[in-house]
């Protein structure tokens, strides 16, 4: 095997790994899953020169799908916050509140573990929600429903815009 596949083969083995390993971060509430999944296939782009050395039509298809996937990744993240407070804030819950659970659930992930963030959230989400509501515990907990509905939703939706992008990623690679 000549050096030139070598090389290949290892920048798409550290491609696909950073896809992968984004894949299996988007249940990380806080991490960037589709930013890893989107930096590992940019490896791949940058080593490939986009498929420039291939005919025409195939270089300027590699650089509409990365840009399709720099898209998706953009707009995932914006919806991924979005999905993640709409169901809390649809409870009549503070923004602050919402915020304060969210820097917790950060903090937490990075201190403790991420579902320790996650779960420290929770708790922080529902011990405000419960003084807030004047100790009511079945508000409070209907109020932190709301956050675990948006978070798994959020997951949801990452998982398969996540999806697309490794499809696309893949065609790329293997049929141009």
């Amino acid at each position: 095997m000549s050096t030139d596949a070598i090389i290949y083969w290892i920048i798409f083995v550290i491609s696909l790994l950073l896809n992968l390993s984004g894949l299996i971060s988007l249940f990380l509430v806080f991490f960037p899953g589709l930013t890893i999944v989107w930096l590992g296939q940019l490896v791949w782009a940058i080593y490939s020169g986009f498929n420039h050395s291939h005919q025409p039509w195939q270089f300027g298809l590699t650089v509409g799908i990365f840009v399709i996937n720099t898209v998706i990744m953009i707009v995932g993240g914006l919806i991924d916050n979005v999905l993640m407070a709409r169901n809390t804030l649809a409870r009549k819950i503070p923004w602050w509140e919402v915020g304060l659970a969210w820097l917790c659930m950060v903090i937490g992930g990075i201190v403790v573990t991420p579902l320790g963030g996650l779960a420290l959230s929770l708790l922080l989400l529902y011990l405000l929600e419960y003084y807030r509501s004047g100790k009511d515990s079945k508000e409070a907990v209907e109020s932190t429903k709301g956050w675990v509905v948006g978070w798994g939703t959020a997951a949801i939706v990452r998982l398969g815009m996540a999806g697309v992008m490794v499809v696309l990623w893949l065609g790329v690679v293997f049929l141009l």
